[in-house]
């Protein structure tokens, strides 16, 4: 007597083989999604800005000294700047008949916020509580008249 139970196991593993191979194949069959493009925005990722006079320092507030006068014994200048980048400059020429004088403007940055140049063109290095004036190719004054050119601030 043969046995017939050999063949009906080769049979499972037949139908469980085909069972698998279908289920690939309808797998295989199924809608693939469209690619994702992905495309690159023209916008430059935001700049990370270094410390610089205008973001580290408490710069608005009030002003004070004497700068140097060719005509007269100094100017005695009080320059007040608003956290707006408005300012007030309040000036008296000492030693001369002349009558003070105030003027309001706004003023702007330099690209390393260091500097800020007023309307009327000049030009101040913003350091800690002090500005130093600087001379027309935006450069520290230097030599023995050097500290006359230093506003010291006056207002926390």
């Amino acid at each position: 007597m043969l046995r017939r139970p050999l063949m009906i196991n080769a049979s499972r593993y037949q139908h469980l083989a085909i069972a698998v191979g279908l289920g690939f194949i309808l797998l295989g069959c199924q809608p693939k999604e469209a690619p994702v493009s992905v495309t690159e925005t023209s916008t430059p990722p935001p700049k990370v800005q270094a410390d610089s006079s205008k973001t580290a320092l408490d710069w608005p507030g009030q002003y004070s000294g004497t700068l140097p006068c060719a005509s007269c014994e100094g100017i005695k200048t009080i320059i007040t700047l608003n956290a707006n980048d408005q300012y007030v400059i309040n000036a008296t020429y000492l030693g001369s008949n002349t009558e003070p004088f105030s003027e309001k403007g706004e003023f702007s940055w330099n690209a390393a916020g260091n500097i800020i140049k007023l309307a009327n063109g000049n030009q101040y290095l913003v350091g800690e509580n002090r500005l130093l004036m600087l001379n027309n190719d935006a450069k520290q004054v230097t030599g023995d008249l050097a500290s006359f050119y230093e506003l010291k601030k006056l207002t926390p």
